[in-house]
């Protein structure tokens, strides 16, 4: 099997794929690891994880086999799994223990909820998942991190951005500026040949640029300068962030994904971040 047909199988790109297979993204995600374990028609237990429930067979705790940063894909071994990801719930009462609450009480305001649903990897999200976000929306639908590279290669997103703005939905593309010195900071810090990152963003203004033209004045593209700190993709009332950890390859950040109405604080916040960093960003042309 190719990595191109596993991909298919599972909802990940065939790039994701092979960074799982050689290790340079983590996959210690449950369900993911039940996913591929369907793709290639073997049983979780292979993989090192319980039988799922329901299924008759006595329930074991996972158990780590192999290298436990890799998957047993095509030319690879098989790695174990650490645990689910599950929603983190900050619970009105600020003992989670005697609530019976998963996760960790942050909250100063015992009376305040938010709810988010946390991703070990951004490489975990699948691109479905990333495209699903923006799909239907009829009034915000922001991309704004460092080049979005994803979704300008994609070939579905330009008719989600002429669908979104024949419905008055504003589009708002928000990238780093390929000229700042922030790009060669970061080749560096990812070990990249230099001007790797400020090749794809330019690659990616072309893109999203081409968008423009049919999307006409409902879509804007603009870039901010300064050292990225987050990604943040907005479909009307939902997000996806990612904060940026240095060092890291962005597909190994940590995402998050919440709606206004159940995480208000954090989705207020990240919009107020935006905001700013839009009002101080540069049309480009």
């Amino acid at each position: 099997m190719t990595l191109v047909e596993l991909g298919k199988r599972t909802g990940y790109s065939a790039a994701q794929v092979s960074r799982y297979e050689r290790g340079v993204a983590s996959l210690t995600d449950i369900a993911v690891l039940r996913r591929f374990a369907a793709a290639l028609a073997i049983t979780p237990e292979a993989f090192g994880l319980a039988a799922a429930e329901g299924s008759g067979e006595e329930q074991h705790p996972p158990r780590m086999t192999g290298n436990p940063s890799r998957a047993d894909l095509p030319g690879a071994r098989l790695g174990g799994a650490k645990g689910e990801q599950t929603i983190w719930h900050r619970p009105r009462s600020t003992n989670t223990a005697a609530a019976g609450q998963p996760g960790i009480d942050l909250a100063a305001d015992p009376g305040s909820d938010e709810s988010v649903k946390p991703y070990a990897d951004r490489g975990l999200v699948t691109r479905q998942q990333w495209n699903g976000i923006i799909r239907g929306v009829s009034r915000e639908l922001w991309l704004y991190g460092m080049a979005e590279f994803g979704y300008a290669t994609d070939d579905g997103v330009p008719g989600i951005f002429a669908s979104a703005t024949s419905r008055g939905c504003r589009v708002r593309i928000l990238l780093l500026n390929p000229e700042s010195p922030a790009t060669t900071a970061i080749d560096s810090d990812e070990g990249h040949p230099p001007g790797t990152l400020s090749a794809r963003i330019r690659a990616a203004l072309g893109r999203f640029g081409l968008m423009g033209q049919k999307c006409g004045s409902r879509m804007q593209i603009r870039v901010y300068d300064g050292y990225p700190t987050v990604s943040v993709v907005r479909g009307d009332d939902a997000m996806l962030v990612t904060p940026y950890l240095r060092f890291f390859i962005g597909s190994n950040s940590p995402t998050f994904e919440f709606r206004a109405d159940q995480a208000p604080k954090m989705f207020t916040r990240y919009a107020r971040h935006f905001e700013n960093t839009w009002n101080l960003a540069e049309d480009w042309t």
